[in-house]
Formats: C-alpha cells, sequence, structure tokens
C-alpha cells in the first residue's frame, strides 16, 4: 500500500513534465538500478562486477525490445510516460524473475562443478564450450515461469494489460492483439536478459587465459 501510493506520487510529476531525458532517467537510472539489486541480492556466491552485469543485462534487453515496442505502439510523442513507463515495468518485471533464476542457477552450476570443468578444459575445450551445459540448463530453468504463462495466457486468466484496455473502454479485440504483442516481446526481452546474465556470469569464473578461476568469488 504504502509503495503503490508513494509510486502514485512519483510519477505524477513525471507524467505532467512530458520531458524524455525525466522519462529515461526514471526507466534506466531508477527502474533498471532497482530490479538489477534486486535480481543479484539472492545468490548465495557473488562475484566482482555482479550488480553491473545485472544492470547490463537488464538495459540491453529492455533497450531492444523497447525499441521493437515503440515501433509497433507508435505512441505520440515517442517519449510519453503515459505509455513508456507501465509497458518498461512488465518487461523489466518479466525479465527481473528471469535474471535472477538463471543468475542462481548458472553460478550454482560453475561453482559445484569445478572437477567437470577442469576436465573439459585439460581435454581443450574452451571456457564457452565447459559452460555450455550449465548454460544450457540454466536458460531452461530461468524461462520455464515465462513459457508456462504464454502456455496458459488468455485460458487461465486474462492479462493485466488486457484487462485495464477493456476496463478502459478499448474493444476487446483490440486489447488482445496489443496483449498479444506485449506476451512476445516479454517472452523475448525475458530469454534476452537471461542469456546476457549467463554469458556474463561465465565470464566471469574464468580467466583471461581461459582458465577457471574462483578465487574472485565469496559467499554472503
Amino acid at each position: 500500500f504504502v509503495r503503490l501510493s508513494c509510486l502514485g506520487f512519483i510519477l505524477r510529476p513525471i507524467f505532467a513534465a512530458d520531458n524524455p531525458a525525466v522519462v529515461m532517467a526514471y526507466i534506466f537510472g531508477f527502474m533498471i538500478l532497482v530490479s538489477a539489486h534486486e535480481a543479484v541480492a539472492r545468490p548465495k556466491i557473488t562475484y566482482p562486477g555482479m550488480f553491473r552485469d545485472g544492470v547490463c543485462s537488464l538495459g540491453a534487453s529492455l533497450l531492444c525490445s523497447g525499441m521493437v515496442l515503440l515501433a509497433i505502439v507508435t505512441p505520440s510523442p515517442w517519449y510519453n510516460a503515459q505509455y513508456l513507463i507501465p509497458l518498461a515495468g512488465m518487461l523489466i518485471n518479466n525479465s527481473l524473475s528471469g535474471v535472477a533464476l538463471a543468475l542462481n542457477q548458472m553460478i550454482d552450476y560453475l561453482t559445484t562443478n569445478k572437477d567437470y570443468l577442469e576436465v573439459l578444459l585439460a581435454f581443450g575445450a574452451t571456457p564457452w564450450e565447459a559452460a555450455w551445459p550449465g548454460f544450457r540448463k540454466s536458460a531452461q530453468a530461468a524461462l520455464i515461469p515465462a513459457i508456462n504463462g504464454m502456455n496458459v495466457v488468455g485460458l487461465v486468466s486474462i492479462p493485466g494489460m488486457m484487462t485495464g484496455q477493456i476496463l478502459g473502454g478499448a474493444s476487446p479485440l483490440k486489447a488482445a492483439e496489443y496483449q498479444i504483442v506485449i506476451t512476445f516481446l516479454i517472452s523475448g526481452c525475458t530469454f534476452m536478459a537471461v542469456a546476457l546474465t549467463c554469458g556474463f556470469t561465465t565470464r566471469a569464473f574464468f580467466d583471461a587465459r581461459g582458465r577457471h578461476d574462483t578465487s574472485r568469488v565469496t559467499k554472503q
């Protein structure tokens, strides 16, 4: 209750300002940073630069998906806070869940399979080849919520954006079209964020010479 009330007070002047710099600062300077902090706070094992990697994963995936979304929705003006902030929140929120799961799974794989990884490296595998089984398993586990959501969307419940448009008086067919676009973009954004997270985590656990290195890893 308190958070939502504060959010209303924060968004009111942002909507009134109608300034692209303010909107972008709120999305990338606040929403992304808070989400990245939340994503990296869960793993019991950390490494230097983990927060930075979380910011890059979420920020890059949001930027790519956001550009596609702008081309489809075409708000006027393009920086209209009434469209950008809620849509960005949907993309970030779903990507956050995927990033948190992928990060935890990938770190667990790279720390508990040290002997296996070193055997693969000794036989000539590159760090990326050695980490690939963990990359695949982490990505699969992280994308399960998004895939399950797509499987039941429109059957078990009406998605939030579609509900809002219908309550606002929009045609159900038009609301369904927008929801389809959002659903695919959410899945794409989540996949991109998960892939980047697994890639950044893999890079952090190998040194410049391709050796498995856990010397910088710390337990919380």
